[in-house]
């Protein structure tokens, strides 16, 4: 069986070389997408001795915003190089960024997915969504516009065919549109936004997932033959929480479904980011029943990781 782990990077060269070598297994493939705005050099620098790597082309690269439609259309990416390199073979690919770092061995790592051939791992669950505000609705049914790179507050605003519209607290948010580099979209406004036909329903969850390749080719396949739903998330919320949930949602049967295999602890109240983990977490790192953790930062705590290859090789 084959491991590929897709990896979104855009910073900390030295770090993904290091999680590399320690994922490095036969039959185990990386396929690097790093943002477009970053220069790739320094990451082929690093990896340019390993085998078994490759790099999403820059003709296919992605400028990455948080939030925005691009992090699926970098993992799109990711999935299309992930299946030219294997080809008809079998295995799962793991969508992983830069920053994390396996919690287990490779061996228990390879055994888990020989014994759980054909399970999805997924953190996935219908519409409305209890932890998410307005149940994740907003996410789908407004409009949801990112003008600046860096930014975790979208500008978010209802069509203006919707009664939900004439609230006074659309004002800020359209003045703000309005006095943006992407003033020109407003004109989206004037129309509803209209979900595709093939989406009965809405699923959504952790970004992070290990699915079999049968399901990833199922997936592009779906988008090849439906452009219209990533054009409609083009102005979702976070639709990189959404989008390969809904889909798979559509031919996977439930039962087939378990949780993200990464573990990740959310602080912040508004806007949640994952904690970065340091020697402090190291107790709840190796009690995890998760395979991988995020996020690491070895230029703020690298003991932490050298710490976790000792305990955990």
């Amino acid at each position: 069986m084959i491991i590929n782990y897709l990896l979104l990077v855009h910073q900390l060269p030295e770090q993904l070389l290091r999680l590399v070598e320690r994922l490095s297994a036969p039959d185990v493939n990386f396929i690097i997408h790093v943002d477009k705005s970053t220069d790739s050099t320094p990451f082929k620098e690093k990896l340019q001795t390993k085998e078994r790597t490759y790099f999403v082309g820059d003709q296919n690269r992605i400028d990455v915003f948080w939030g925005d439609v691009s992090v699926v259309e970098a993992t799109m990416a990711l999935i299309k190089k992930s299946l030219e390199i294997s080809g008809d073979a079998e295995g799962y690919g793991i969508l992983m960024s830069g920053q994390d770092y396996p919690i287990k061995s490779n061996k228990f790592i390879t055994d888990f997915f020989r014994k759980n051939a054909g399970i999805h791992f997924i953190t996935s669950q219908k519409f409305p969504i209890e932890t998410w505000r307005n149940g994740g609705w907003d996410r789908i049914q407004c409009y949801n516009f990112h003008p600046y790179k860096g930014s975790k507050s979208p500008i978010t605003i209802p069509s203006l065919r919707t009664s939900e519209f004439c609230r006074l607290g659309n004002i800020k948010p359209l003045l703000k549109l309005l006095l943006s580099p992407i003033r020109g979209e407003c004109i989206t406004l004037f129309s509803k936004r209209k979900y595709s036909e093939v989406h009965r329903e809405f699923y959504g969850g952790s970004q992070w997932w290990a699915l079999p390749f049968t399901t990833l080719r199922k997936i592009l396949d779906f988008v090849n033959e439906h452009p219209d739903v990533l054009k409609f998330h083009r102005y979702t919320q976070v639709p990189d929480e959404i989008f390969v949930h809904t889909i798979i949602a559509e031919f996977i049967d439930p039962k087939w479904v378990m949780p993200s295999l990464t573990h990740v602890r959310w602080e912040g109240q508004k806007v949640p980011s994952p904690v970065v983990f340091k020697m402090k977490n190291l107790e709840e790192l190796l009690v995890s029943n998760c395979l991988f953790a995020r996020k690491f930062n070895q230029e703020i705590d690298n003991e932490v990781l050298n710490v976790l290859d000792q305990q955990v090789l």
